[in-house]
């Protein structure tokens, strides 16, 4: 293999390029053909994976609230996420059923019976974690090394333990899938740690704040309006997470 071939890079700690890896059939991609132009080599014809994007409509209670883009699959979870992130619900609790038919994802909820959480005023957390969960997003974010074209989405608990991992065409559906799935698991998103591979901009810090997580990290910029919603909530907002170097935004007490 020449490195004119498509993703050459080689996997951490082997001799394996990513496209040497065995492909997911299952996973969200196709193959393409396009024709490759690299420098003064003459251009040639390959076959590359390119990733799905499908639009989906959201229903809740019989009423249509949203319209978005997403990856085809892990979509109950999406939309759970959806209704949390969005702040149509406070807790996993009021969901009483999501049913999909086709690309329509129909919920139907209950009012709260519990008392509104909020983020945990108290976790600690290591620089040296968030690097290691920003790595991780690279690591094993498989639909975005075979593709370039997808963003993930990391819960973690604040010593680093790996608690959901989802990749979605959709940076905003990244977010909405890893955050349903944790509250469908039972886990309490207010001592959660949200890593990101994308900006923070404040309709992504939206959805942290609305979910009740107390630090949102990304190796990628923050926008303004973002730092003040995190600013206002109670959040730690992290940039730039880039080994060795982070930048805090907001809440800093946080980081030890």
């Amino acid at each position: 293999m020449s490195k004119a071939d498509w993703h050459f890079d080689k996997k951490p700690d082997t001799e394996i390029t990513w496209k040497e890896e065995e492909r997911d059939t299952t996973a969200p991609y196709i193959p393409i053909q396009c024709i490759e132009v690299k420098g003064d080599a003459s251009p040639k014809e390959i076959s590359v994976d390119v990733v799905i994007e499908k639009m989906y409509e959201v229903f809740l209670n019989g009423n249509f609230i949203s319209s978005f883009l997403a990856s085809p699959r892990q979509l109950k979870e999406m939309a759970a996420g959806h209704l949390i992130c969005e702040g149509h619900i406070e807790n996993i609790d009021q969901i009483i059923s999501i049913v999909i038919d086709k690309n329509k994802l129909f919920c139907k909820t209950k009012p709260s019976s519990l008392d509104k959480t909020t983020p945990n005023p108290e976790m600690k957390v290591k620089s040296s974690t968030l690097f290691d969960l920003i790595d991780y997003i690279f690591e094993k974010g498989k639909i975005w090394r075979r593709t370039g074209g997808a963003h993930s989405t990391v819960i973690a608990t604040s010593k680093g333990e790996i608690l959901t991992f989802c990749e979605d065409v959709s940076r905003a559906s990244a977010v909405d899938k890893a955050i349903g799935k944790a509250a469908m698991g039972g886990v309490e998103l207010d001592n959660c740690i949200m890593a990101t591979s994308g900006r923070l901009s404040v309709t992504m810090v939206g959805k942290g704040v609305n979910a009740r997580i107390p630090l949102m990290v990304s190796k990628a910029a923050p926008m303004d309006k973002g730092i003040r919603l995190a600013r206002q909530n109670n959040m730690t907002l992290v940039g730039f997470a880039r080994r060795p170097n982070l930048y805090i935004y907001s809440n800093p007490e946080r980081l030890i």
